[in-house]
């Protein structure tokens, strides 16, 4: 042979937050990572039901950022402890016993350690840090009705810290001097307007004495209320505002030296903050500004680096972060959007990875997840990956040299135009679009090896609609002879290749979708195959993997039944030959398959992507052709394709997966014992499938995302992901 991807405003809890600022750390990426495409993405974090407040804070005095959040439905605190080098490891979540409103960090009992105070009910309760990130014995402050917002600080000058909390039941704000072991004096009450949503701390007159801020919500007012410096509070000035206030915080907005606020003025049809100008002695002057659709909360932070205060603004609204940079002179930019989970509730701000950049963090209230904005360093929250032209709706792909330069480089199966596309590495982590090689009618899957054994890489394509196979054989520098076609079973959809019968040629199995069989085709080594053999293999198999399941030295087949929610391993007897199909059950739809040994323990595991359940199910190997129950992983929508690789070369292996329904790539980190977290990144256009290798310099694995809403093939860096 030749070589030939409202709920209305009463229904919201508003939150009041503030955040502990962190020192920089030294940067986590080494100056080798600082390839092309090098740049950090948009990733969410799994926590608690309904997270309405957000801290950062470090909680274990390693000095690095953790974050918490105070999860409303769930009634819970989730804990998620930074790791340098390594994915946030999320303790388990810590019950509160009602629904908090609002969260706080601060060390109120003079240990060194940070402690949480959260608003739940009518009280505060205290939750004293152990330094780890978790927490010990709780104490209760009595507050007024609904306390909605906290605010800390030393309103008595004693070193001890206090707080004020804006009980939005009772149109009051409460103040309990603290004792600086954990407890609190009785509180004091203090009149405030209707609805008191907000509260920062700050001094307002220039007086040297904390004052309070009250945000009421319903009356359309900020109120001043000018501390004594024992801890007492008399009436200042009432500020009126053309929306009702959700939130406040306060800093140096004109650089002259006096303490203004901003607002978030969350209206469905107010598309405003406003920006409170502080003459020094509490009076304040309002201009609006934009700040999204229904801004909820907001942060406060120097995010470019120039030494001006700049605002980032929750929009739950949106479900975006509109971000405004500061002039230095109280006004601003106009506001740059970012794209959150759902419904933004929260937000926070600290450095979150470790390059001295100011990150972004909202509580998404819509579901049970974070999400985690990066800085690049220049106040912008966005990046965009490295993305190459390749055919019409791609549909899979592979990695593999072409060229013979000992680089990596990328095929891709172009089902919309019956091509594959060859996409050349020049070694620095760029591809090269402009080769493509015709296949039959609707390439679907695709697989490399030397099916000719001369030296140079083939491609195999499986073509839905023709119901065959076609072989492209490599001719070297990247081109490929015209294809030969191999029947198989109706509607080919996955591919693998292997050897079956110990000749040591590589032979081919593919998934046929429509005859619900497995199609194994035996190479010769010299290119040619003998005609396909069908096995039986469940219910519309959409993948298909090979490997050694029982340690008896053959080739064994698993595939993906999606009409069975289950996967049937299927024995080989080392002749080519297959058994009956042994269905394990999975999740919803399972449509790709990874192999592994994610324990450790010498036998090879299985990974699923189950496409309409949005999981994907582990079943731990034992080596003698038997799985354990499946653990369920939630990933992001509609997962369609996934491999194994260790991502954070911390020699345990992860798990990759191309969420074509959220334009996303879901990392699992490994633990070494079959177990993993996830970080969901965002990243392409619909990618259906994923690919991974070593595209430059770094040496580490990076990613290959084949979009099919974009027909592009999309890079992303190692140090993209490794946050």
């Amino acid at each position: 042979m030749r070589k030939s991807v409202r709920r209305h405003l009463d229904d919201v809890v508003w939150v009041a937050l503030r955040t502990a600022v962190m020192l920089g750390v030294a940067a986590h990426l080494s100056s080798g990572l600082a390839a092309a495409g090098c740049g950090s993405l948009r990733h969410d974090l799994a926590v608690g039901n309904n997270p309405v407040a957000v801290v950062v804070a470090d909680l274990n005095g390693d000095g690095l950022a953790d974050i918490v959040t105070a999860n409303s439905r769930s009634q819970s605190l989730s804990v998620l402890l930074r790791r340098r080098g390594a994915p946030y490891n999320r303790l388990p979540d810590q019950p509160l016993g009602g629904p908090p409103r609002a969260l706080v960090a601060g060390d109120f009992n003079r240990d060194g350690k940070i402690d949480l105070a959260v608003a739940i009910g009518n009280s505060v309760t205290i939750l004293t840090g152990n330094g780890d990130g978790t927490f010990g014995p709780r104490g209760s402050v009595a507050a007024g009705a609904l306390p909605n917002a906290i605010a800390v600080g030393d309103f008595n000058n004693d070193g001890k810290l206090d707080l004020a909390v804006a009980n939005r039941g009772s149109a009051n704000g409460s103040v309990a001097l603290g004792n600086g072991d954990g407890t609190f004096r009785p509180r004091v009450n203090y009149a405030a307007g209707a609805g008191p949503y907000s509260i920062v701390a700050g001094d307002f007159n220039g007086d040297g004495k904390i004052d309070l801020a009250v945000g009421n919500y319903f009356s359309w007012t900020v109120g001043v209320l000018l501390g004594n410096g024992t801890g007492g509070f008399s009436p200042g000035r009432t500020i009126a505002l053309p929306r009702p206030p959700a939130q406040l915080v306060a800093a140096d907005f004109n650089r002259d030296g006096k303490l203004d606020l901003a607002v978030a003025l969350g209206t469905m049809n107010g598309v405003y903050g406003a920006i409170l100008t502080n003459d020094g002695t509490g009076n304040f002057s309002v201009a609006l500004m934009t700040a999204g659709n229904q801004p909820l909360s907001l942060v406060a932070a120097d995010f470019n680096g120039d030494g001006k205060i700049d605002l980032a603004a929750a929009d739950w609204g949106s479900n975006m972060v509109a971000v405004t940079l500061g002039l230095g002179n109280g006004k601003f930019t106009a506001p740059v959007y970012y794209s959150t989970g759902s419904q933004p509730l929260a937000i926070a701000a600290g450095d979150l990875n470790g390059d001295r950049a100011v990150d972004i963090v909202t509580a998404d209230s819509g579901g049970a997840a974070i999400s985690i904005l990066p800085n690049q360093g220049t106040g912008t929250f966005s990046f965009t990956p490295p993305s190459y032209d390749a055919g019409p709706q791609p549909r899979a792909l592979t990695v593999g040299d072409f060229n013979g330069d000992g680089k990596l480089d990328v095929a891709v199966a172009d089902s919309g135009s019956n091509t594959v596309s060859i996409l050349l590495n020049d070694g620095s982590g760029h591809l090269k679009s402009g080769l493509t090689a015709p296949a039959d009618n609707q390439p679907f899957a695709i697989t490399t090896a030397d099916f000719d054994r001369d030296g140079i890489l083939d491609i195999a394509v499986a073509n839905q609609r023709s119901n065959d196979v076609s072989i492209l054989f490599g001719a070297g520098q990247g081109y490929f002879l015209p294809a030969v076609n191999f029947p198989v079973g109706q509607a080919p959809v996955a591919i693998v290749s292997a050897d079956f019968n110990h000749d040591g040629a590589a032979d081919l199995a593919v998934a046929d979708y429509g005859s619900g069989t497995a199609s194994v085709l035996l190479g010769d080594g010299f290119g040619n195959f003998a005609p396909a053999v069908d096995f039986a293999a469940g219910n519309y198999p959409l993948a298909i993997a090979a490997g050694d399941f029982n340690n008896d030295g053959n080739v064994d087949l698993l595939v993906a039944s999606s009409g069975d929610n289950a996967v049937n391993l299927m024995l080989g007897d080392g002749a080519g030959n297959f058994g009956a199909p042994n269905a394990f059950a999975v999740g919803q739809y399972p449509r790709a398959i990874a192999l592994g040994d994610f324990n450790g323990d010498g036998n090879l595991d299985v990974a699923v992507a189950n496409g309409l359940d949005n999981t994907v199910s582990v079943l731990v190997g034992n080596g003698t052709g038997d799985f354990a129950a499946p653990t369920t992983f939630r990933v992001g929508a509609a997962p369609a394709s996934i491999i194994a690789g260790d991502f954070n070369h911390d020699g345990k292996l992860d798990l990759a997966v191309a969420d074509a329904g959220a334009g996303a790539v879901s990392i699992m980190w490994g633990d070494g014992t079959g177990s993993f977290s996830v970080d969901t990144f965002y990243a392409s256009s619909i990618p259906f499938a994923i690919g991974s290798g070593i595209f430059d310099s770094s040496r580490l694995l990076s990613l290959a995302l084949a979009g099919y809403g974009d027909s592009r093939v999309t890079l992303i860096s190692n140090c993209s992901f490794l946050f």
